[in-house]
């Protein structure tokens, strides 16, 4: 919020290019009305580190992060902060991944339950078929962002060709 507060001042007193000369780092790839989104995005990050070091139980570690995280697919959705659709699909595709491996997690560490007692214990075919899946979305999901990578380092290749020439 510290940075909020100083881009302000600065915009107000020097305007809005000398904001975005000395917070470049800080509004790369957003859109112009969202350039501040990675404020979001580190209280995010400290409410989930504050859940992971201070809550020790685990059940409640995860339903407090599915909370989290539903409410930041949300406002992903609604605001749309990225200014390329490529990077946006890709947040878009990380909360929906998260939100679902946190979903399944909760079939193993609902002891309670009678699905996890019977058919998620530790060995059973159910959980390893339920480990695989989380395996599978996350290698996926890693995939995507290699493509995304790939797509973009050859953008940049292609730029310093023609350049080149």
């Amino acid at each position: 919020l510290g940075l909020l507060a100083i881009g302000r001042v600065i915009r107000w007193h020097l305007g809005y290019e000398q904001e975005l000369e000395d917070f470049a780092f800080y509004f790369v790839g957003y859109r112009r009305e969202m350039r501040y989104w990675e404020t979001v995005v580190m209280i995010r990050k400290l409410i989930t580190s504050a859940i992971m070091t201070f809550i020790s139980d685990r059940q409640l570690q995860v339903y407090l992060n599915l909370w989290i995280i539903s409410v930041s697919l949300w406002m992903q959705f609604h605001f749309q902060p990225a200014s390329n659709f490529a990077l946006h699909r890709l947040d878009v595709h990380f909360f929906a991944t998260t939100l679902l491996t946190l979903n399944l997690v909760l079939l193993w560490h609902t002891p309670t339950s009678l699905v996890s007692t019977v058919y998620f214990r530790p060995g059973t075919v159910w959980s390893d078929a339920l480990g695989w899946v989380v395996l599978v979305l996350h290698i996926l999901l890693m995939l995507h962002y290699l493509m995304m990578i790939s797509m973009g380092l050859r953008l940049l290749i292609r730029t310093v060709v023609n350049l080149l020439k």
